[in-house]
């Protein structure tokens, strides 16, 4: 098969003066800086301290940033409303320790952040999010921005630690460090952790018939519990669930269980569990360890659970420890024969490379040196290898279309054998 693949190779986090400069040091007023700012100014925080602000941006684009991001922070919270129209609000280098709330259209950009509270996206056009921490929460619940057109959400290289919870139209996680994440719209998911803390829960939930997600080379692992009531639908490494469409690919799932003898657990227990689906495809991934340790299950315990329908399974390296099964919920529909067992002692040999060389042969699945793919999160050509930490441009693919390129940003189109003409 031959296809064409159009990233997005942006430098959508670079950000530079282009306005008056105003200072703000040691006593002065940040917001009384904001009121007096235009278009275009760079508010500096020269202070290497703590600023006791509670601040309001409304109808400006402006970038605050500091001259020393280990130090400089803002005690209080900020609100962000009515950005110009194409108009951009950066936030670069410092702490905040309050909540931030940013309504109305425009872009938003967090770079070398730190936030301590929640991160709400009410109604914007764009936010995107590079090597920032945010210790709780970030949701962006709207598909349109207050004028009407996609909105969009990239994380790269960041810890999230609790939920994010988008609906925006196009999100891409790269690279990054996430709890759990609820997701609907064209999504990629590349190279990132999800670590459920031994919480339950579902560390990547995929949503709505309008989605098309593309998950792959990420480590999803410890969504596991101990609850002695009844559960439902918990323990769950990724869930495809309201006929969402989903290409599952080169991940390692695993440690997603329930431990305790008592309760009920209905559709629990499980490292991929498709719903119902378009069409969701189960390929070259790690899954191992998900299953109801004891107790009544009632469907799940399972590796990978999922109707025959819409599905395919293959070339996924798989083992349990004796608890659940490889793969149920559609019978031999799956062809579970393209799959490879691992014991698990191989399974530990193989956490690095997978199993080398056992994945799907066909040539769109080809490790990054063109022999055939790797099972596992470093195989496959889809990804960049030192993504978490090189400083060069990542590419952002969004969609197959070139309408997702802003002002200022650069198209190029990568081949996999096809001939542009």
């Amino acid at each position: 098969m031959k296809f064409i693949t159009f990233f997005l190779t942006l430098s959508l986090f670079k950000v530079s003066a282009w306005g008056a400069v105003i200072n703000v040091g040691a006593g002065e007023s940040i917001q009384s800086a904001i009121n007096s700012a235009s278009n275009g100014d760079v508010i500096v925080l020269s202070y290497p301290g703590q600023y006791t602000d509670d601040l309001n941006i409304t109808s400006k684009s402006i970038t605050i940033r500091s001259t020393d991001s280990a130090n400089t922070g803002i005690l209080g919270n900020i609100v962000v409303s009515a950005i110009p129209t194409s108009g951009q609000v950066n936030f670069v280098e410092f702490s905040v320790s309050g909540t931030i709330d940013i309504n109305g259209s425009g872009r938003v950009v967090f770079q070398n952040m730190t936030v301590q509270e929640n991160l709400s996206l009410q109604g914007i056009s764009d936010c995107f999010i590079k090597k920032s921490t945010f210790a709780k929460t970030i949701s962006m619940p709207q598909t349109l921005d207050d004028s009407g057109n996609p909105s969009r959400l990239a994380i790269l290289q960041s810890t999230v630690s609790k939920k994010v919870t988008s609906r925006a139209s196009k999100n891409w996680l790269g690279y990054s460090n996430f709890k759990d994440v609820y997701l609907e719209g064209t999504i990629e998911v590349v190279g990132n952790k999800f670590y459920g803390q031994s919480l339950g829960g579902i560390g990547i939930d995929l949503n709505a018939s309008h989605s098309v997600a593309n998950i792959h080379n990420n480590i999803i692992s410890q969504f596991s519990t101990h609850q002695y009531a009844d559960i439902t639908e918990e323990a769950i490494g990724i869930r495809v669930a309201g006929g969402a469409k989903a290409h599952i690919i080169n991940n390692w799932i695993y440690n997603n269980y329930d431990s305790h003898n008592a309760g009920t657990e209905t559709l629990s227990g499980i490292g991929v569990f498709v719903k119902n689906t378009a069409d969701t495809k189960i390929i070259n991934n790690m899954i191992s360890n998900n299953y109801i340790q004891s107790g009544t299950s009632d469907g799940g315990s399972a590796n990978i659970w999922a109707p025959s329908d819409n599905v395919i399974i293959a070339y996924n390296g798989m083992t349990n420890n004796g608890n659940g099964i490889a793969v149920g919920g559609g019978g031999t529909a799956h062809n579970p024969s393209t799959n490879v067992s691992f014991t698990a002692s191989q399974f530990l040999i193989n956490t690095t490379h997978g199993g080398a060389n056992l994945g799907h042969p066909d040539g769109i699945y080809q490790d990054h040196d063109g022999s055939r793919a790797n099972i596992g999160p470093n195989g496959g050509c889809r990804y960049i290898p030192n993504g978490r930490t090189t400083n060069k441009a990542i590419p952002i693919s969004f969609s197959a279309t070139p309408e997702t390129v802003p002002s200022n940003g650069q198209l190029s189109i990568k081949s996999a054998g096809a001939t542009v003409k």
